[in-house]
């Protein structure tokens, strides 16, 4: 078994984005200190991580996936996370701050006086 756990550290979306139509590509760094073969896990939370989206499941060191934003629930605080695991030891990192997903509008209620 290796001694180390992996490294994983999400590099965008990293928070602050505006993602309402099209694609949405997400990038990261991955590494192992043992240079064990890597699995990882890429997940899609819209509401600030109280429910999780699997988006995919890789193998090895590719550092990005895209998926469809017409496949993601809406939501404004949006966060990716990403595990990784070397068969022992695993290793999670999530955005650093909160992006948006889909179209959202305004409502402008003016103010009525009596």
């Amino acid at each position: 078994a290796s001694p180390n756990p992996p490294n994983v550290q999400v590099l965008s979306p990293n928070g602050g984005e505006v993602f309402s139509s099209g694609t949405l590509t997400i990038r990261w760094q991955v590494s192992d200190p043992d240079a064990e073969p890597l699995d990882l896990l890429i997940e899609y939370s819209p509401d600030g991580g109280n429910r999780w989206q699997p988006l995919g499941f890789v193998s090895g060191d590719r550092g990005e996936i895209t998926v469809n934003i017409d496949e993601l629930a809406p939501g404004r605080r949006g966060l990716i996370r990403i595990g990784a695991s070397d068969g022992v030891n695993t290793a999670e990192d999530r955005s650093d701050g909160f992006f948006s997903v889909g179209a959202f509008t305004t409502t402008y209620l003016p103010n009525i006086q009596r």
